[in-house]
């Protein structure tokens, strides 16, 4: 790639949304991985490659948007993977797998704030 070259995320899915914080925790990327890893099928995770971290941070503040949006949460969700399979070239099942993510991550943030 050379230096003219954008790389395909360098602007990402939420621009122009809602103002949110930026400031995501690596624990909460973390979480949101792991809810990403366990609704993927292997050759999804393989084709996201180096980028899956980035989808993780970029569903978490799907997650914010949608809060202070007041949208539902698989819909913003489905709007991040819809930008990745644009600019990706992926061919993830956004209208399957933003539902699945969103009650996932539900999930994880119910489970984790029972453990503090």
């Amino acid at each position: 790639m050379s230096s003219t070259d954008k790389h395909p995320l360098d602007s990402g899915p939420l621009e122009g949304r809602a103002q949110v914080d930026q400031e995501v925790t690596s624990g909460a990327v973390a979480d949101m991985w792991l809810c990403l890893l366990t609704n993927l099928e292997q050759h999804e995770v393989n084709a996201l490659g180096e980028c899956n971290m980035a989808l993780a941070f970029d569903l978490e503040l799907a997650v914010r948007v949608a809060e202070r949006e007041s949208q539902p949460v698989a819909s913003v969700m489905g709007e991040v993977l819809a930008f990745y399979n644009d600019k990706l070239a992926l061919s993830l099942d956004c209208d399957e797998l933003a539902p699945r993510l969103a009650v996932s991550a539900s999930r994880q943030r119910r489970g984790g704030s029972q453990l503090h």
